[in-house]
This record gives C-alpha cells, sequence and structure tokens, in this order.
C-alpha cells in the first residue's frame, strides 16, 4: 500500500519540476500550451485525491477567517470575466472556463499545498532543495553563456540579454531573483560556504539578465525585510538606512557606468501603456473586462503586447477595483501579521513574499498560476497564511 505522503510527494514535485522545465526556450516554444494544460489537470487530481485521502480538511478550512475574501474574489473574477466577454467583447467564452480552473488552483496553491508541506515537512524541504538545485545548474549556464560572449551548447543570448535556458531575460531575472532570496535565508543550507556560493551563482544570474525590476525588487525586499521585520534599535536602523543609501547611491553609478539600466530603450511603452491602462480603469472602475483581456485591448492600440508588464494594473483591468482591493487587502493582512508575528520558520516565505509584491510592479505574476513564479507566490503567501493560523488555533487536528 503506498503511503498518502508519497502520492503527494511525487504529484507536488512533478508538478514543480515541470513548471520550471516548461518555461525552457526549446519547451516553451513549442508545448508551452500543453503543459499548461497538464500542469491544471494534474493540479486538479491532486485536489480530488487529496479531498478524498483528508477526511478532516473541510474542518480545517473553518479555522481560517479570511476564507470570504477567497470566495469573494473567486466569484468577482468569474463575474468580471462574463460581463466582459458580453459587454465588451474583449474575451473570450473559453477564458470563463479558464477563470473556473484558475480559481481551483488558487485554492490548491492557497490552502490544500500549504496542509500538505505543514504536515509533511519532507515535501516542503524537497520541493525547496529541487527549486534550487535547478536553478543553481541553470544559473551556471547563464555564466557559461556569458563567459562564451553570448552562447553556450544550444543557448544563446536573447537581444543581445542572457536568459539562460528560458525563453525571455526578464522571466529569468524573475525565476533566478525568487530562487537568490530563498536561498539566502533557506534553513536547510548548512553551511555559510555553500549558501555563499548559491547565492554567487544566482546573484550574477539575476545580473546578466539584465533585469532592472528584479535587481530592484531584491535590494529593496532586503532592506524592507531587516528594516521592519528585524529587531534593532534605532540607532541601528538610522546607521542601517544611511548605509543602505551610500551602498545604492554606489550601485546605481556602477550599473549607470555600465549601461544596465539601457537608459537608450526608455521605458520599452511601458510608461505609455500604464497611462492608457490607467485611463481606461478609472472610465470603468467597478467592472473590469475579464481574464486575458489586456492582450486584446493593447492589440486594439497598435501594441504588440500580451501584458502591461505589471500584475496589478493586469488584475484590475481584468476583475475591478472593488476586487483588487479586495485582493490587495488579503497580501497585505497577511505579510503584516507575519511581520508582527517574527517566527525565524517563516522568514524564507516573508523574505520572498515581499520580493515577489515589490518585483510584480515590472512583470506578470498571476495570483494562482501554473507558473513557477506565480506558483510559489501563491503557495509562499498561503504558508504564511496557514502557519499563522495555526499558531491562532493550536496545530493542526489529525
Amino acid at each position: 500500500m503506498i503511503k498518502k505522503e508519497t502520492i503527494y510527494h511525487i504529484m507536488v514535485l512533478n508538478i514543480i519540476i515541470t513548471s520550471i522545465l516548461s518555461c525552457g526556450i526549446h519547451i516553451y516554444r513549442n508545448y508551452y500550451s500543453y503543459l499548461q494544460y497538464y500542469l491544471t489537470g494534474l493540479m486538479i487530481l491532486f485536489m480530488m485525491i487529496f479531498i478524498k485521502l483528508e477526511k478532516n480538511f473541510k474542518k480545517q478550512l473553518k479555522m481560517f477567517n479570511n476564507q470570504s475574501y477567497i470566495l469573494i474574489i473567486f466569484a468577482l473574477m468569474i463575474i468580471n470575466t462574463v460581463i466582459g466577454y458580453g459587454i465588451y467583447q474583449l474575451n473570450t467564452a473559453k477564458n470563463v472556463v479558464s477563470v473556473i480552473f484558475i480559481s481551483m488552483c488558487i485554492f490548491i496553491e492557497f490552502y490544500i499545498f500549504p496542509f500538505v508541506f505543514t504536515k509533511y515537512k519532507k515535501i516542503e524541504t524537497s520541493v525547496l532543495n529541487w527549486f534550487i538545485r535547478l536553478c543553481t545548474i541553470f544559473g551556471i549556464i547563464a555564466i557559461f553563456i556569458e563567459l562564451g560572449k553570448g552562447s553556450f551548447l544550444d543557448y544563446h543570448w536573447i537581444n543581445l540579454r542572457n536568459a539562460s535556458v528560458f525563453y525571455d531575460p526578464n522571466f529569468a531575472g524573475m525565476i533566478f531573483g525568487s530562487a537568490f532570496v530563498v536561498a539566502l535565508k533557506y534553513d536547510k543550507i548548512d553551511s555559510k560556504f555553500k549558501r555563499a556560493l548559491l547565492l554567487i551563482i544566482l546573484g550574477l544570474a539575476v545580473f546578466f539578465t539584465g533585469s532592472r525590476g528584479t535587481l530592484l525588487a531584491i535590494v529593496l525586499a532586503i532592506f524592507i525585510y531587516i528594516f521592519i521585520y528585524k529587531k534593532i534599535d534605532i540607532s541601528k536602523k538610522i546607521l542601517l538606512l544611511l548605509t543602505f543609501l551610500i551602498f545604492s547611491a554606489i550601485l546605481l553609478k556602477y550599473l549607470y557606468t555600465i549601461d544596465f539600466f539601457r537608459t537608450y530603450q526608455g521605458s520599452n511603452d511601458r510608461i505609455e501603456v500604464w497611462t492608457l491602462t490607467i485611463k481606461y480603469i478609472l472610465n470603468h472602475p467597478f467592472i473590469g473586462t475579464g481574464y486575458l483581456s489586456i492582450k486584446n485591448f493593447l492589440h486594439s492600440y497598435g501594441y504588440i503586447l500580451s501584458s502591461t508588464h505589471n500584475s496589478y494594473l493586469d488584475f484590475v483591468f481584468a476583475y475591478g477595483i472593488p476586487c483588487f482591493l479586495l485582493y490587495i487587502f488579503l497580501i497585505c493582512s497577511i505579510l503584516f501579521k507575519a511581520l508582527k508575528n517574527k517566527d525565524k520558520s517563516n522568514d524564507v516565505y516573508i523574505l520572498s513574499t515581499i520580493f515577489s509584491i515589490i518585483n510584480a510592479n515590472t512583470i506578470l505574476y498571476s495570483f494562482g498560476g501554473v507558473g513557477i513564479c506565480s506558483l510559489l507566490y501563491t503557495l509562499f503567501l498561503g504558508l504564511l497564511n496557514y502557519k499563522l493560523t495555526l499558531n491562532k488555533v493550536g496545530g493542526i487536528n489529525e
């Protein structure tokens, strides 16, 4: 008889590893849409098996005070997509079905995975180990590409930027940045030398991608984490602030000198796209246009983009301001409670969540997505929520 822990372990690892590998440039170009269907189907199968095996999970759900917020968010996402299809005609009926599946993925990543990770620590450790391990291998490939002046094996620079094995340099920056902040605070890394080596490899990989948003998100996340979360007196905080400002000035000057910011590119139409999107949102504040509608909207104005490259603008455009405010309230309430709680076992998830929240301003994170960074963002937020709730009610009831 196979243990349920083994079933969970195999399925979760399959989901995580497939999600990472699906963003490799060759797989992404040929099979990505099929793998999205595969991952969504596998997660729903996991949910069905989990609910069958975990008889007490329904009782566990009742202990979450914010469960009603999630249900309202689900309802508003579906309603706005239906309305967007019926009124604005900016999406398709297929997207209504997609939002229902996304809601299921949010439920799985935000509630079920945290339950499994908390109850079966081996799975939590295994997932984080594999994530860091694979990102480190891809980071080494990024270094070889750089040493090879843009080419290594079958991987090459994309628009003179290093994406390692991935389909896009900005996505590569996002995944390497996520791995960097996880490695920085992951307590299972048992030596300072090993941690330093991992951080050097992943840090160089981030730098080589040329992702301005990710680098800024890492620096700000570490500063916020130390300045707000750590217990240090006011004199040390002032010293920390001054050190941060001096370090930032030196770093910015160096990055500007080597043209890291690519000022000749400007904002790559992002300011224009953001302005256009904000104007539309202000004219339609309460009702969104539905899932994936932003792509059609931008195309109608001549921009060949599928996103504004700002997760928050994409979300509020699709689902309206009321749904967006509820979503932001959910995120902030969990993060503020975690910062106040000061549980060291949550450090890696707190830092990762802060990083993702900042980085989401310049790239797309989907709440409940099957892409690896969106998946981990939702999972880590769910883990903070789950552990805070357990501390309040006194642990898991078997």
